[in-house]
């Protein structure tokens, strides 16, 4: 256990370089409100405040906006992100082929070369992910010609969301700094809103069904009744195996909550929830079906069938002696993959959590939680400490780390405990003993202040880019800058192209470079591997016999490309 947190320490001082300046900026509000007991806003602002947040619809709406608008007016010298997690070019290739109309692409004669991580090459062409982050950048790709612009939408969208839950918890001035802290947190500056990886989708469905259980328990009603099965769905269709517990979790809840009305009232308005679910149900089915041949095998499980050399659980079965085409994926499925040495031991399992509190928590936010004490006699406290505490119980016997998208379905349930510990900050009554009061608004202002911070770091030359811990990461560490410029130059010349990809034998399987469109033959760049079997890549090169053929070695000199036929060696 030492060791994690010995690896934790290191993580959190020397990869996020703004922990020190959030830590410095907390203290300094701590002395600040402990100094003047005043408000964070003044009145005039507050009563203005207090009127927007009453305003449910408006203040939702509010809560968008001001996720999208301060995305661009925090970061003025925004860089469009370039594609370079497997995921994310797995995800675009998802909505590359939705576009052409396709829910999966047949497989490609010259698979052996096109063959890639998270992508499954046959008996379908097609993303191993489901397809909810797919279709959410198809639809942006559709509406502005950028996939980047479904991932804003996204985010915007969850802050909206988590606002619009807090509403049916909380009292609508906690929901509406909810929503906003969301925004700033997350919204603005995070992976979530700055790469194509995902995570805003699956929270938006966790925030609806967050959302609609404690509606239902007051009321039930047909359209709170769809949009808990809508938030079901997009659970299923992003995070299946997180929302699964947040799922069952929330039907528990909601199941063993005092029935105020007869189950008559439930069959009658449940109707238009049940033709949803059988719809999507269905639609899950056909789309497996388009994947695999099989309706109740979805890609991801048929690519881990096809690939993974060892098991996502502790008790799983290794085959290391799985014989892969390619040496980069040997290594990446057989060495990268290795969790083998790392089984089960309590004293690992800590890294779980401490990941989650870099990414979400972090120093300022990290004093809400003296009030946790409030939180387990309210029933919205209740809810939010089973949904985290799901998360943590499924992921427990799951070998790899807590990435922070594998924890959006509960993004809502997190921000609804951290509203109830700091509205029980603020309730605190011990006679000046605890001053409760004073830390939640010293908190609010970090996060306030940071926001700032963190937008003029690149004018003071503070290393924003390429934190490890992605709190207030933007772009840069995981984009390959480098093969995008390659292809936006290939594809501006014109004519067709092939690209040979040869790697050294030390390169980093996390680095693919080998990734193309849905229609590979009608893309005017195709990426392929190059490899030392001259009949293979006689066919190949006789295959695509009308493209230029170009080579490029990643390992040496990525900004260099040169003709196939003339190459340096």
């Amino acid at each position: 256990m030492w060791q994690s947190f010995a690896d934790f320490w290191k993580e959190a001082s020397q990869g996020a370089v703004l922990f020190p300046w959030e830590t410095a900026v907390t203290l300094a509000a701590l002395l600040l409100f402990a100094w003047r007991r005043g408000p964070v806003l003044p009145n005039p602002l507050w009563r203005s405040y207090l009127r927007l947040a009453a305003r449910r619809r408006l203040a939702v709406f509010a809560v968008f906006v001001f996720t999208i608008a301060g995305h661009f007016l925090a970061e003025p010298s925004y860089v469009k992100p370039a594609p370079g997690i497997h995921d994310e070019f797995s995800y675009l290739l998802a909505a590359d082929t939705f576009l052409e109309g396709r829910l999966a692409n047949p497989p490609h004669p010259m698979r052996y070369f096109f063959e890639t991580f998270h992508v499954l090459m046959e008996p379908s062409y097609v993303s191993m992910y489901p397809p909810g982050q797919g279709l959410a950048l198809a639809l942006g790709i559709l509406l502005t010609g950028e996939a980047i612009a479904a991932v804003w939408l996204l985010a915007a969208g969850m802050s909206a969301a988590i606002c619009w839950m807090l509403q049916g918890w909380l009292r609508p001035h906690w929901a509406l700094t909810g929503g906003l802290l969301c925004a700033i947190r997350i919204g603005w500056f995070s992976y979530w809103a700055n790469s194509y990886w995902g995570g805003a989708a699956g929270a938006i469905g966790g925030a609806l069904v967050g959302g609609a259980i404690p509606r239902l328990i007051r009321k039930p009603r047909s359209s709170d009744l769809v949009l808990l099965v809508a938030g079901l769905l997009l659970l299923a269709n992003t995070r299946p195996y997180e929302g699964a517990a947040v799922a069952l979790v929330s039907l528990l809840f909601l199941a063993l909550r005092p029935r105020h009305y007869p189950w008559r009232s439930w069959v009658r308005i449940g109707k238009p929830a049940v033709l949803l679910a059988f719809t999507g149900a269905g639609w899950m089915a056909y789309y497996n079906m388009s994947g695999t041949g099989n309706a109740l095998q979805p890609p991801y499980l048929e690519n881990r069938a096809q690939y993974q050399a060892h098991g996502t659980f502790y008790w799983s079965k290794s085959n290391p002696d799985r014989p892969f085409h390619h040496d980069v994926m040997r290594r990446f499925y057989t060495v990268h993959e290795e969790y083998t040495p790392r089984r089960f031991d309590w004293g690992r399992w800590p890294d779980k959590p401490l990941r989650f509190w870099l990414f979400f928590v972090g120093p300022a936010l990290t004093l809400s939680f003296l009030g946790v004490y409030g939180c387990f006699s309210s029933l919205a406290g209740r809810f939010a400490l089973l949904q985290l505490a799901a998360l943590f119980v499924v992921h427990l016997p799951v070998v790899w780390d807590l990435f922070p998208h594998y924890a959006a379905p509960v993004v809502g349930s997190y921000y609804l405990l951290l509203m109830l510990c700091l509205r029980s900050l603020t309730v605190a009554r011990r006679r000046r003993a605890f001053p409760g009061r004073s830390i939640a608004r010293a908190v609010l202002a970090a996060c306030l202040a940071m926001a700032f911070v963190r937008s003029l770091a690149p004018q003071f030359q503070i290393p924003v880019f390429g934190q490890a811990t992605q709190t207030w990461y933007n772009y840069g560490r995981t984009c390959n800058f480098f093969r995008a410029r390659i292809e936006d130059r290939f594809a501006a010349l014109g004519g067709k192209h092939l690209i040979l990809v040869q790697y050294e034998p030390n390169h980093p399987p996390e680095m693919e470079w080998v990734y193309n469109r849905a229609d590979i033959d009608a893309s005017p760049v195709v990426w392929a591997r190059h490899v030392a079997n001259p009949l293979l890549m006689a066919q190949l090169l006789s295959y695509y016999k009308d493209r230029r053929v170009w080579i490029i070695y990643p390992d040496h000199s990525p900004n260099q490309i040169f003709d196939f036929k003339e190459q340096p060696r």
